[in-house]
């Protein structure tokens, strides 16, 4: 039998082995865990607020009754049901499939109903009974709100919308309704007569649709009055013929009630939209013109103007070099560093960036042209034509090149004749049509109109050449200028060498075989003899032959050295290269190459490469030149832009010099005019009709960028182990976010808020109409006419520049470092395509690059649906403020946005004037869409350029909702200080919106979950506090109940909302500052941590680990910055005492996790893989559990319900479960890594050998107690926070038994137990030399024990007062302390307080020794003190 006695302070746990009884008696106050095995007895006596766990080995132990009586309860809410509410999703997800099952049945059953009237059966409760059955089985019990709300939505308003709409489409009245619609005049086209037709058939339909779905037991208006026609008749055991009557009669009444109910559903809903909209609209009457004033003459204050003229003054002297100080220079260059514009005006960088978009629209205008060519291609070949699609593609090259002869080019369509079928002339005319377009677009450029006066005979000769190429140009492309890794094959390289060994080629052998000799070689003769060059090495020895062998193939090597473009990047001045760089050298095509020349580079003879090629080249060419005219216009304007363009025609443009380091100008290109340029120096002109201006060093900048070759160098040195960590890091985020299904639906519905935030909501815009052109825009061939316009709005910047994706994209490109397909999938399933025999390869390579294209289109479909949405409702906003607007009003605002349409206005007639206004309103509208949505063209290059770092991931995203939010409020303002007062409208709108988003919204929805859920504020901060991941502490969560075992569920909003980043950085600072002031914290220090928490949460997104890079983490030896087989939240990945091969297979499986898509089928937890959630619940739902060997719960016992995985695939939201016990768990080991951290502040200091006084010892003493004191104290409130969760004082000693987590017993008694000195230490400050210095401070350090140990959780900080008693220093090092003598086998010991229980407790004795005091107390003797310090554990 084992007695326990101790000290009020001490903690113990007991074990016996069998068989033995284990008495505890103690104090009140004290914890007790008392353990006995099977058969054993357990006895407990203790005071009325004690506290005992008492585990026997089986139930035919005996213990104390009293022991387990006392112990705390969890009293469940009594109204709370765990058998019947499953969580919000769960509920969600049971509506939806009970309410798909109640549509079949309804069906079925109405089919029953017939049969059971004519042959009196019981079909239709048949019926009823397998539904029931169904559901039961699949545990379908929608309850609640949203449980039913969603069955009766699904089941009865889905068909029944379906129906009128279907009926809409098919109808006559439907046609001209859906016309009128198109016409963006909604349903003012109809005539009364079809109106009425068309609301009676959508009624009709309707109606019809819910007697098919309606099933017997539905609630009817009726019902719930208790009376009235449509009042259900219940079943009283009627059979047969009757039952079958009475079910139809009830499906008649539910019919009556929907019919009425759509009926006066548009006139209900009309009058309250017509109602908040005038109040709205009287509102906003009302307001607008009362804030107006207020804005204006905030924006025109003093104080306003002189901080603008400040930055102005500021700018200009930075740009053009002049004197100022150093800071005002720094606040310049800083500013301009995070801003799109850089120093450039926001004209001309919104020019800028619209150079991809415009090339990027033209491009896809070809693809679908491409895949109008394959699907029309398709058929031929599958139903036998002697023609194979290569040969078909070859014929379609050839037809392209000589559409100019349209007799020839008819004649190749001939039916009977022709070498391609007639159903492909149309497609085939429209791709030359789309490039002769573009030829004769080059002829207007601004390049070109410079050209005409400043050269004019070259002039003539391009023009000739460019309308004479009209219907023939193709351009010739070569896959080693486009992928600098190409090698031609065996073959090539034969046929290459055979025509380099052609008498003919017998020069152009010599000069490559010349070119290998170094210029540094001191004999060339020699060198060129060796190489069997004549002795100036300008033609072969062996005259009239032709070049040997192995003369050709040096050749051929040094063909491609000189040819291979380099890697590293050719710099212009200040070694820099532009922006944009017109290629003028495509005016200029070259003259057919020689055979070797075209095997050697690659010529691409694809048709469908040549086609995309010209277009790129013509495009791109067109893009820039429109930038660079749109600078020169700008250049123009000495007041704005021009203060800093000079022009070579000016006559300051000769007194500027430029070249020299110390000059503070550029000259942009190497020649002033064109006048001596000819064909072959055209690719000079990079600049177009900006060549030879000159400009300040600091705005070339801003036309350039820094040609950085670091990145290659490092990369080459490091053996493109970088590379391959940019693959890992954007194949991480490519799959956390493309590859990803749920993040693909978040994507559309977080985008929504971009949209609100801007006012973008009601009348204004058809959402469908915008989800319709993306629908199209998705599909392999566009329509021609959505395909107009989705280039059009791409060539405005509206679409294609999703932040994550482009990013992501470049990322990859870099880390591939090797251009190509700009799509990840294609490069990728190009890379797998080449990777082997093609038999095999090409077919997996093909599906993953079709797979992967049509995810990265549908995530920027998502985005750009939205952005479509809102660039029409921007418009209609200006069309009605521009109907309200006279001329010189709409002259007037034009000339505010940077139009000078003044004098135009006058000389137009109203078609022209309307022409106008709708082009501006057109730019306008998607200028505001890109600079108030995120916009990845318009992040500065800074901001991009940190996406190399192994920090952050999706940099470019938070900076652009920071400066898109800014933005918003910015354009709000100035529309609200406007003259025109509908303009004022569209500012109080937009600001409205921006208000309602950032904060009303959140804010309701928080309030309203907390009252619908029954989870209170407090649970959800205590939550945050102490167990939430660092991702979810400052997030907005909103409960959504509690599952069965009581435990919180909840969403992250934070997911769903982009503009959460700005709430999180202002929430970071207040939850801070509370929670340290109930820590007693003082105020100074707990303002100082809010305002550090506020900006670490700012920059988070930018400075925190990237997913591989913490993955790498984890894995690492914390001796190389890695956290030893641990995450971040203390998660284990491998035990230290895991086999090497079983650490390397877990790192690995952990590393593979974060390539793993959301929704992927197997997941990582603990370094093992498992199946993914949405497996495991779909195995478990359908009962194939020991069929698949796959358990209902995943490793961390987590069970997922399936109806809650569909929820969370098709809606993005994610329900999680707040589980205290592990939030717990977490925390105690976070817990017990700080406080070795705080002890070793103090051993530290005492292991040292050059100890000088025993004041260090006593400051390392003072030091490591108030970190403990912190640390203690934050784990004080982590123990509350989970008694607040529901953790009762029983469930935590529980987990910290079974955790091995130490010093929780004291903690949760409010006790803070103060550093003490180990036996190990003392024996080591013998060893040293240092005891007694230790001695010297030990009265210091017991006075101070007393004190901290006094000290009560949530005091406010207190200064320690340390009194040092002087005493004069050893004069000669002391000897060691003898060893203790060996002490008989201990008959009791004593678990203290102060560490963790290591090892079971199997013997107390009576008169236990504490060993802090034993070091404190110089009267116990030595053996004492040993054997004190001995039992310690820890």
């Amino acid at each position: 039998m084992a007695k326990v006695e101790f000290n009020p302070d001490d903690f113990s746990i007991v074990e016996t082995p069998d068989p033995t009884m284990a008495k505890v008696e103690f104090n009140p106050d004290d914890f007790s865990i008392v353990e006995t095995p099977d058969p054993t007895m357990a006895k407990v006596e203790f005071n009325p607020d004690d506290f005992s766990i008492v585990e026997t080995g089986s139930a035919g132990d005996m213990a104390g009754e009293t022991a387990m009586s006392s112990a705390p309860k969890y009293v469940e809410d009594p109204d709370y049901d765990p058998e019947a509410y499953e969580g919000a999703l769960t509920e969600f997800g049971e509506g939806v499939a009970s309410g798909l099952i109640g549509v079949v049945e309804g069906i079925t059953g109405l089919a029953a109903i017939g049969v059971d009237l004519m042959a009196d059966t019981d079909y239709a409760t048949d019926v009823t009974e397998v539904a029931d059955s169904i559901r039961k089985a699949g545990n379908i019990d929608p309850v609640g709100l949203i449980g039913k709300g969603t069955e009766i939505i699904t089941q009865f308003v889905i068909p029944g919308l379906g129906a009128a709409g279907a009926v809409s489409k098919a109808s006559k009245a439907g046609q001209a309704a859906i016309a009128s619609r198109k016409a963006g005049v909604g349903l003012k086209n109809l005539t009364s007569t079809e109106r009425f037709s068309l609301g009676a058939q959508q009624v009709a339909a309707a109606t019809g649709a819910d007697f098919m779905v309606a099933t017997d037991g539905i609630t009817t208006i009726g019902d719930f009055f208790e009376g009235g026609p449509t009042q259900t008749v219940a079943n009283t055991g009627q059979k047969g013929r009757e039952e079958a009557l009475r079910q139809f009669k009830n499906r008649f009444g539910l019919a009556v009630e929907t019919g009425a109910i759509t009926a006066a559903a548009p006139f209900v809903l009309g009058a309250a939209g017509t109602a908040l909209t005038k109040t709205g609209g009287a509102a906003a009457t009302v307001v607008a013109p009362v804030l107006a004033p207020v804005v204006r003459a905030a924006k025109n204050s003093k104080a306003v103007k002189k901080t603008g003229e400040y930055f102005d003054s500021i700018e200009a002297k930075t740009i053009l070099g002049e004197e100022q100080s150093p800071f005002n220079k720094g606040v310049a260059n800083f500013v301009s560093m995070f801003r799109p514009r850089g120093m450039l005006s926001q004209e001309a960088a919104e020019a800028r960036g619209l150079v991809e978009n415009v090339t990027e629209s033209e491009l896809k205008t070809a693809q679908n042209n491409l895949n109008e060519l394959e699907a029309a291609i398709k058929p031929l070949v599958q139903k036998g034509t002697p023609l194979n699609r290569q040969t078909i593609l070859t014929n379609v090259e050839q037809a392209l090149s000589i559409s100019k002869d349209k007799k020839k080019f008819n004649k190749m369509f001939d039916k009977t004749t022709g070498t391609l079928d007639p159903s492909l002339k149309p497609v085939v005319q429209k791709m030359r049509d789309q490039v002769d377009e573009l030829s004769k677009g080059i002829l207007k450029t601004d390049f070109f109109k410079r050209l005409k006066v400043e050269n004019p005979k070259l002039f003539e000769r391009l023009n000739k050449k460019i309308n004479d190429n009209i219907g023939n140009y193709l351009a010739t492309r070569y896959q080693l200028k486009l992928n600098p890794k190409f090698m031609p094959d065996a073959a090539d390289m034969k046929t290459a060498v055979d025509d380099l060994m052609r008498p003919q080629n017998r020069s152009e052998v010599a000069r490559l075989l010349r070119h290998t000799v170094l210029k540094t070689e001191a004999n060339k003769g020699a060198a060129y003899t060796k190489l069997g060059l004549s002795e100036d090495g300008k033609d072969l020895i062996t005259a009239g032959r032709g070049a040997t062998k192995a003369q050709a193939e040096e050749a051929a090597k040094q063909f491609l050295k000189e040819e291979r473009p380099s890697s590293v990047k050719v710099a212009d001045a200040e070694g820099r290269e532009a922006v944009s760089k017109l290629k003028a050298g495509i005016l200029n095509p070259k003259a057919n190459k020689k055979v070797f020349q075209r095997r050697l580079l690659g010529e691409i003879n694809d048709a469908q490469e040549r086609y995309l090629g010209t277009i790129a080249d013509l495009a791109e060419f067109k893009a820039i030149d429109g930038y660079f005219g749109r600078l020169k216009v700008l250049a123009e304007n000495k007041q704005g832009l021009g203060r800093y363009f000079v022009s070579p025609q000016s006559d300051e443009w000769n007194q500027i010099n430029v070249g020299a380091k110390t000059d503070d100008w550029v000259q942009l290109g190497e020649k002033a005019d064109f006048s001596g340029v000819e064909e072959k120096t055209l690719n000079l002109l990079r600049f177009g009709s900006l060549e030879g201006y000159k400009v300040p060093k600091r705005m070339f900048q801003d036309l350039s960028r820094a040609v950085d070759n670091n990145y290659e160098t490092f990369n080459r040195i490091t053996g493109g182990i970088y590379s391959g960590f940019l693959n890992l890091k954007g194949g991480a985020q490519y799959a956390k976010t493309v590859l990803s299904p749920i993040t693909q639906i978040r994507n559309v519905t977080s985008a929504a808020l971009f949209a609100l935030a801007n006012g973008n909501v009601g009348k204004g815009a058809n959402l469908w109409e915008s989800v319709d052109l993306i629908k199209n825009d998705l599909k392999n061939i566009t329509p021609e006419a959505a395909q107009r316009e989705l280039s059009e709005i791409m060539a405005r910047g509206v679409t294609g520049t999703q932040a994550e994706l482009q990013e992501v994209r470049r990322l990859i490109q870099e880390g591939a470092a090797s251009p190509g397909a700009k799509n990840v999938g294609q490069r990728l399933g190009k890379r797998i395509e080449e990777s082997g025999a093609n038999a095999f390869f090409k077919p997996i390579g093909r599906a993953i690059a079709g797979v992967a294209k049509k995810a990265e289109d549908a995530y920027q479909g998502g985005d750009d649906i939205w952005k479509i949405y809102s660039y029409r409702f921007e418009q209609a906003k200006l069309r009605k403020a521009f109907e309200t607007m006279d001329d010189a009003a709409k002259a007037s605002y034009m000339r505010s946005k940077g139009f000078d349409a003044g004098a135009e206005l006058k000389a137009l007639d109203d078609t022209q004037l309307a022409a106008l206004a709708d082009d501006f309103i057109k730019n306008e509208s998607a200028s505001i869409v890109r600079n108030t949505v995120p916009n990845y063209n318009l992040t500065p290059e800074v901001i991009k350029g940190l996406r190399r770092l192994p920090v952050g991931n999706f940099i470019a995203f938070p900076y652009e909702i920071l400066r898109t939010s800014g933005n918003i409020v910015s354009r709000g303002l100035d529309e609200l200080a406007s003259e025109s007062a509908e303009i004022q409208k569209i500012g109080l709108r937009r600001l409205t919106g921006a208000a309602t988003t950032w904060s009303v919204i959140p804010a309701a929805l928080s309030e309203m979950s907390h009252q619908l859920s029954g989870v209170s504020e407090e649970e959800i901060k205590a939550y945050q506090r102490s167990g939430a991941s660092p991702w979810e502490k400052f997030a907005r969560l909103i409960p959504t109940g509690k599952d069965k075992d009581g435990n919180i569920l909840y969403l992250n909003y934070s997911y769903t909302n982009p503009y959460d980043m700005l709430a999180k950085t202002l929430n970071s600072a207040i939850d801070t500052f509370e929670t340290n002031k109930n820590l007693g914290i003082s105020g100074a220090q707990a303002t100082v941590d809010a305002g550090l928490a506020s900006i670490s949460e700012l920059f988070a997104p930018f400075t925190g680990e990237a997913i591989m890079t913490a993955k790498m983490r984890d894995i690492l030896p914390t001796s190389s910055f890695g956290r030893g087989g641990r995450t971040e939240t203390g998660a284990t990945v491998y035990n230290s005492e895991d086999a090497a091969g079983d650490k390397w297979a877990k790192s690995f499986n952990h590393l593979v996790d974060g390539l793993l898509p959301g929704g992927s089928p197997v997941s990582v937890s603990g370094g093992e893989m498992e199946a993914g959630r949405f497996v495991r619940s779909f195995v478990t739902a359908t009962g194939l559990n020991d069929l698949t060997g796959i358990s209902a719960k995943d490793k961390l016992l987590r069970e997922r319900q399936f109806s809650g995985e569909i929820v969370r695939a098709f809606t993005g939201l994610t329900e999680n479960t707040i589980n205290p016990k592990d939030s717990l768990r977490f925390a105690g080991y976070d817990f017990g890594r700080r406080r070795s951290a705080a002890q070793a502040i103090f051993n530290g200091t005492i292991s040292r050998k050059n100890l000088s006084s025993s004041e260090e010892i006593i400051d390392a003493y003072v030091r490591a107690n108030e970190a403990r004191y912190k640390i203690y104290n934050e784990f004080h409130q982590t123990l509350n926070d989970m008694q607040t969760l529901g953790l009762t004082k029983r469930d935590i000693m529980i987990v910290a038994k079974n955790e091995n987590i130490g010093q929780v017993a004291p903690v949760l008694r409010g006790k803070f137990v103060p550093i003490s000195v180990s036996d190990i230490k003392a024996k080591e400050m013998a060893r040293n030399g240092t005891l007694p210095l230790f001695k010297q401070a030990l009265p210091q350090i017991k006075k101070l024990f007393k004190e901290f140990k006094e000290r009560k959780y949530g005091e406010v900080e207190v200064e320690v007062e340390v009194e040092v008693e002087q005493a004069p220093a050893p004069q000669a090092s002391v000897a060691p302390a003898p060893a203790p003598a060996p002490a008989p086998a201990p008959q009791a010991s004593v678990a203290p307080v102060q560490q963790p229980v290591q090892q079971p407790v199997q013997q107390v004795a009576a008169a236990p020794v504490n060993a802090t005091s034993a070091i404190l107390n110089p009267n116990l003797t030595t053996r004492a003190l040993a054997e004190a310090l001995e039992r310690r554990s820890g």
